[in-house]
């Protein structure tokens, strides 16, 4: 019996669709929850096109940044960033690509940080 495959290339699912993905995704806040107290773990998530690889991303940000809640109950307070990589990279260009994007995002934080007291 075929299965209906919900992810579609390009195309985001809501975290509700990772139906039949609960083992990894209990291995990804398992990773996160022993980052979170300095016991770093390692993943890769990888696949063929259209299974949901962007989609399991995506969860995995909202649960790095606290956006969702770990199944034990705790929150993550990671800062993310998104870098794009290519062949012709080298180390240099991904060390800089990476710097860059985490002071973009640190400094998205601080204004958001100094806005929210502000109310």
């Amino acid at each position: 019996m075929q299965k209906y495959n919900p992810f579609r290339p390009d195309k985001i699912v809501p975290p509700g669709m990772f139906y039949g993905r609960v083992e990894e995704i209990e291995y990804i806040e398992h990773c996160l929850l022993q980052a979170k107290h300095n016991n770093s773990k390692h993943f890769i998530i990888d696949g063929e096109r259209g299974i949901g690889k962007s989609s399991l991303f995506l969860y995995t940000r909202y649960v790095a940044t606290g956006s969702v809640e770990i199944a034990s109950g705790e929150f993550a307070n990671f800062v993310t960033v998104d870098v794009s990589l290519t062949e012709d990279d080298s180390w240099y260009s991904i060390v800089r690509k990476i710097a860059s994007s985490l002071e973009s995002e640190l400094n998205r934080i601080s204004i958001f940080r100094a806005e929210t007291r502000k109310l």
